[in-house]
């Protein structure tokens, strides 16, 4: 049998996945960590806006 990684290497995960929890935890996160306003902010908007 191959080598198996350790199991506390990797994070418990459910058998069945609420992936549009996974998702409001992520825009949660987003939200208050101001991820989505700093990107926007790192970019320059373009010549007349074609970034945007």
């Amino acid at each position: 049998m191959a080598d198996r990684p350790d199991s506390s290497t990797y994070p418990a995960v459910p058998a069945q996945p609420s992936f549009p929890a996974i998702e409001h935890e992520a825009l949660d996160f987003w939200e208050t960590d101001g991820t989505f306003g700093a990107s926007v902010k790192d970019r320059p908007a373009g010549e007349d806006g074609s970034n945007e």
